[in-house]
Parts: structure tokens; C-alpha cells; sequence
């Protein structure tokens, strides 16, 4: 998982006896250009992601992150229906998932168990993240050091939830995982409270050019989201999906990852596929900078939306272990089911603080 490793904060700082600190501040300005009349602007959000680790034995840790932002970047101005940036924003951060708590995004208990014979367990509750558990990517995972747009962080068919009540367990056996992940979620677009559950197989490929992974997972919800037919009965999301990455070379990484979604309920997709490489920078002697480049084609959904493509470019350049930043380029073109268009450029400079 190198690139992974590489998002993480360089250094954690321990305020006292096996408790630290880590986290991240982060600030991008984007500038869409689009065919929508008056909707060219730009906007300079910026967060702030402090997290507590305490770890009372070997085995057993307590994970605590806050999240702080200012501002909702083009979220309020943009024409399209997937984010420029991924990133949980001011509005976000407030009464989260109705629950009436703010900024607090995890508080959970999590616990390692070595079996032997190769096998090890890991289990986590309170309140959890689950594309903490599910849904990784070594190369399309993280909007703080990875692509910007939402299309490329995160399966957008049923989407794993985040920051609320739940449990996961991982059981590794060799080159083989199996997630399991329940949630109980405050509220959903229809306002209702709902439960997510979701499991996933991994299998860790080992080939000549390198490692890789392939991820296949199956998730569904309780029935309470409104009904794509306006009939006021409600439906379950249903998804099964794939989240692969492999080194094809020993600078070079490729991800896929695609799915298909039950359209019973009112969703903007049924299908999606995204795929992409990135380029480590020792090819240039800057071991640290990255180069990313993706497509997205999402679609056949019952919402309003009929398809959509999105494209990105970024070039990551590191400074030292502790800063990056990212100059970055996305198209995006939405074609909805009245025929209606919306298509443009959104143009993007991201710095990110770890420690």
C-alpha cells in the first residue's frame, strides 16, 4: 500500500504516554468554467482535521478525529451532480447525519487479535467511517492527497456512510480478507433514520511488477429511501461493486473500479466506472510527487441525471515530509433525462499540511 502510506501524517506527535496526535490542514481553490450561464467562480475552502490516538494496551486503541472547515467551495454554485472536491466542507460538518453533534467525524475502540497460522483479526465500534473499512484504493482513495473529484475517492453506488454509529470487523488469513461493516445512520435525503450493512472480499495480488489488491463488495441498506416512481413506498439500496489497484510497473500503478446499483429508489446512478494511473515521481528523481490521471463514466440512474463523464489531471509535488501541493484539472459534462446539459472545466490548487 505505498501510496496509501504516503497520505498519512509523516510524524505523529505523543503528548503523553501512548497518547498522540495527527492530522491535517488543507485548502484548495477551484475555478469552474462551465457552459451554464453566470455560474463561472472560484472558491478557497479550507480544513482542519485534528485526530487523537490513545493506545492502553499493545492490542487495543482509541481512534478520536474532529473535523473543522471553512467554507463549501463550489458545492453551492456547481452544475454538476458529483463534488469538485470530495472533501467534507462547512455545511457538512454540522448536524451531522441529523444526530445533532458537530465536527466530531470518529470515537471508536478498535482491537487486534493475532490468531497464528497467518490469520489476524481486527474489530472497531463507536462511531465509525466506513470507507475506513471498505472501499480502499491505493490510488483513488484520499481527496487530501489523490484525485480531487468525488468520482475517484469513493464508490458513488450506495456510498459506505461515515461518522456515525456502527461496527466492522476485518479477519486476514494469509493474502485473503473478509470486512464485514453495520451501521445504524441518522438520516438519510428523505429524512429517515436507516441501517447499512456491507461486506467485502480482498485478495492481495503479488505479480513481478509489484502488489495489488482486488476488493469485491456487497452492500444494502434498510427500505428507507423514497421510491424512484414517486409512489411514497420505500426501497433499499443495493450495490455490488469492485475497487482494484495493481503496480504494472515498478513506477507505475493503475486502479479500476466499478459497480451496479439497484434503481428502485430515487438514485443518480446505476452504474459506474472509473479507471486511472499514477506515476511516481522517482521517474524524474521527485521520489515523493505524483502525476494521476482518470475517467469516469457514471449512469442509468432514476433520478434526474441520465449520465455523466468526468476526467481528471494532477500533478502532486511533495515538499519535504510534511507538505504537498497539487495542481489540478477536471472536466465534467452532466446529461440529464430532459435533455438538458451542463459541461465544463473546474481548475484547482490544493495544499495540504500533515503532522
Amino acid at each position: 500500500m505505498l501510496m496509501l502510506a504516503a497520505l498519512q501524517p509523516a510524524h505523529a506527535f505523543e503528548v503523553i504516554e501512548n497518547v498522540s496526535l495527527d492530522g491535517l490542514a488543507a485548502s484548495a481553490l477551484q475555478c469552474q468554467l462551465v457552459s451554464e450561464p453566470d455560474t463561472d467562480a472560484c472558491r478557497l475552502p479550507a480544513v482542519f482535521r485534528p485526530g487523537l490516538v490513545w493506545t492502553p494496551t499493545t492490542a487495543g486503541a482509541v481512534h478520536v478525529k474532529l473535523g473543522f472547515a471553512a467554507g463549501n467551495g463550489l458545492n453551492p454554485v456547481s452544475p454538476f451532480v458529483l463534488q469538485p472536491w470530495a472533501a467534507d466542507l462547512e455545511d457538512g460538518l454540522k448536524d451531522i447525519n441529523g444526530r445533532g453533534w458537530s465536527h466530531l467525524l470518529t470515537a471508536y475502540y478498535e482491537h487486534r487479535v493475532a490468531l497464528g497460522n497467518d490469520t489476524n483479526v481486527r474489530v472497531a465500534g463507536g462511531i465509525i467511517d466506513a470507507t475506513d473499512f471498505l472501499d480502499v484504493n491505493a490510488f483513488a482513495n484520499s481527496e487530501y492527497g489523490q484525485f480531487l473529484n468525488s468520482a475517484f475517492v469513493n464508490t458513488q453506488l450506495a456510498a459506505p456512510p461515515s461518522y456515525d454509529f456502527g461496527a466492522a470487523a476485518v479477519v486476514t488469513h494469509g493474502r485473503v480478507s473478509v470486512t464485514g461493516v453495520a451501521m445504524s445512520v441518522g438520516t438519510n435525503d428523505s429524512g429517515r433514520p436507516y441501517g447499512y450493512f456491507g461486506g467485502e472480499i480482498e485478495i492481495e495480488t503479488r505479480l513481478p511488477t509489484g502488489e495489488g489488491h482486488v476488493r469485491v463488495l456487497a452492500a444494502t441498506t434498510t427500505t428507507e429511501f423514497a421510491a424512484a416512481d414517486g409512489s411514497g413506498r420505500f426501497e433499499a439500496l443495493r450495490t455490488l461493486s469492485l475497487s482494484a489497484d495493481q503496480m504494472v510497473a515498478p513506477s507505475v500503478g493503475v486502479f479500476v473500479r466499478a459497480g451496479v446499483q439497484d434503481t428502485a429508489a430515487a438514485v443518480n446512478y446505476g452504474v459506474e466506472a472509473t479507471a486511472g494511473v499514477t506515476v511516481l515521481g522517482d521517474l524524474w528523481s521527485r521520489a515523493a510527487d505524483t502525476v494521476g490521471m482518470a475517467y469516469g463514466y457514471l449512469g442509468a440512474g432514476s433520478a434526474a441525471v441520465d449520465h455523466t463523464h468526468a476526467l481528471e489531471l494532477y500533478y502532486r509535488a511533495a515538499f519535504g515530509e510534511h507538505v504537498a501541493v497539487t495542481a489540478d484539472a477536471q472536466y465534467m459534462f452532466d446529461h440529464n433525462k430532459d435533455g438538458t446539459e451542463a459541461g465544463g472545466f473546474i481548475l484547482g490548487l490544493r495544499g495540504v499540511l500533515t503532522y
